[in-house]
């Protein structure tokens, strides 16, 4: 006669401390059964263990209006109007 033994280790959630898994500081682990996955955060790119940042307006992907300067931050990007224009670099109109 055998007997079987069945041991269940609980799993660990490698996402809830930074020590336990290689996510990059600009990206969010995902915890799964038995492992975990990082994913780079929204104005990054990279395979979530190496994050860059994206340059939208170099990329030429930003919102900015035409009549605005686009600026890249780290993550993100800001818009402001032109001199002789008014409004918030997403819409200007002329003075």
């Amino acid at each position: 006669m055998w007997l079987v033994l069945y041991i269940h280790s609980a799993d660990i959630d490698e996402c809830s401390n930074s020590s336990l898994n290689n996510c990059h500081m600009n990206a969010s682990c995902y915890d799964t059964p038995g492992s975990f996955n990082c994913t780079c955060d929204v104005g990054f790119a990279g395979d979530g263990v190496v994050c860059d940042d994206v340059d939208e307006c170099q990329a030429n992907i930003s919102e900015c209006h035409r009549h605005s300067v686009c600026q890249n931050n780290r993550g993100s990007y800001s818009c402001s109007c032109l001199s002789g224009y008014e409004g918030n670099g997403f819409e200007c109109m002329g003075e």
